[in-house]
């Protein structure tokens, strides 16, 4: 009966979890997992968008999660965003741990960083997001996952 409650209680939970994570403004989020927590350089992380609602002026934010097997200050990657054309395409740098090699990110297992990308404007057109590693070693070992909110 208590796993029956426990299992119930869970299914009711965890859709009303997601649905108010993006109660603050947010119309996308999502990570994909980098295998064995090593990207190499010609992997590119793709997200395809959900039809937006409305069209206006949106500000894309890449995610990232790394182990402690990260060795490097920052993480350097370039972001694509398309339709059936190129819309634009952004560099950006995470900074991961500052000058007193303390991390600036938050978490336990993984560590989470987050870098804001300026704002764009968009239409109702389903777009795609690509987000590749600009680093020079490949595979870059250390980063878990690498997600995108918008």
């Amino acid at each position: 009966m208590r796993r029956c409650l426990s299992l119930a209680l869970a299914a009711v939970a965890v859709p009303l979890l997601t649905v108010s994570c993006l109660s603050d403004g947010r119309v996308y989020s999502h990570y994909e997992d980098i295998a064995g927590s090593r990207w190499d350089k010609s992997d590119t992380v793709t997200f395809r968008l959900p039809r937006l609602k409305a069209a206006g002026e949106y500000t894309p934010a890449v995610m990232v999660r790394t182990t402690d097997n990260y060795g490097y200050r920052n993480l350097n990657v370039v972001v694509r965003l398309y339709s059936d054309r190129l819309v634009r395409t952004d560099t950006l740098t995470l900074d991961i741990f500052d000058r007193n090699g303390m991390s600036q990110g938050h978490g336990l297992i993984h560590t989470e960083f987050s870098g804001k990308l300026p704002p764009v404007e968009l239409d109702t057109t389903e777009y795609t997001v690509s987000i590749q590693s600009l680093m020079t070693e490949t595979p870059l070992v250390g980063v878990s996952g690498v997600g995108l909110t918008l």
